[in-house]
């Protein structure tokens, strides 16, 4: 789960750098909520309950043409 939030702040952040526009402009307030997660992991990784508030952004990003082309350009940047 981790990995997911994580992942997906880098391809959000590298999509801005790289100047690729969102799909969709809903998708810009997706990537603000996942960009405001702290990335606090306990001992045993992200709290599901606290991941749960996230999955329907990671989706939503996910399907994103711009989140898809930023994903396509990862030799760019360190994903």
């Amino acid at each position: 789960m981790f990995c997911c939030l994580q992942g997906m702040r880098v391809l959000v952040d590298a999509r801005d750098k790289l100047g690729i526009s969102w799909q969709s402009c809903e998708n810009e307030k997706q990537g603000m909520l996942v960009m405001s997660w702290e990335g606090r992991v306990g001992a045993s990784g992200v709290e599901p309950s606290e991941f749960q508030l996230y999955v329907m952004a990671l989706s939503a990003l996910w399907a994103d043409a711009g989140i898809q082309e930023a994903y396509a350009r990862r030799s760019e940047f360190q994903l």
